[in-house]
């Protein structure tokens, strides 16, 4: 099976049947709850799970991401992962980005992409604008299926 809900302070994991697809239930009817202790990861990902991850942006990235004409839909042909802007709310904060949801490798390398483009999140040593979006270059094969526990 595969990790569904993480519950990170507590040491808790509840996990899907690879069979069923369901969340493990206990007797009780209520989610069996596992340590990480007794979970084992098989290095594999399961088609059949999608991911979502978000990158926090600076308001010097926020910038670079706005200025760029049609980035959403580059970042989708050159990944095949969906990129959505969350620009800050009117208390101000950070803009992110939502990458995916999808195959957890996609996701992962589209998040990579997007980080090496935009530059580390400090600031330092930011990108220029003109950078972004990533030019398109050849969505990279990964390989996938399986079940995954963790």
């Amino acid at each position: 099976g595969w990790v569904d809900t993480v519950f990170p302070g507590l040491d808790e994991f509840w996990v899907c049947d690879e069979a069923t697809k369901q969340v493990v239930m206990a007797e009780q009817g209520k989610p069996k709850s596992y340590p990480r202790a007794e979970l084992e990861f098989t290095g594999e990902w399961s088609a059949d799970v999608e991911i979502e991850e978000e990158v926090v942006l600076t308001e010097s990235q926020l910038r670079q991401v706005q200025a760029g004409e049609d980035w959403e839909g580059q970042l989708w042909r050159n990944t095949g992962v969906q990129v959505q802007l969350e620009p800050p709310g009117p208390e101000g904060g950070s803009g992110r980005l939502l990458v995916g949801p999808g195959f957890g490798p996609e996701v992962k390398l589209a998040v990579e992409q997007v980080r090496a483009v935009l530059g580390p999140s400090t600031g330092a040593a930011e990108s220029d604008a003109d950078d972004w979006p990533p030019e398109e270059t050849e969505r990279q094969q990964v390989a996938g299926g399986g079940a995954a526990g963790e």
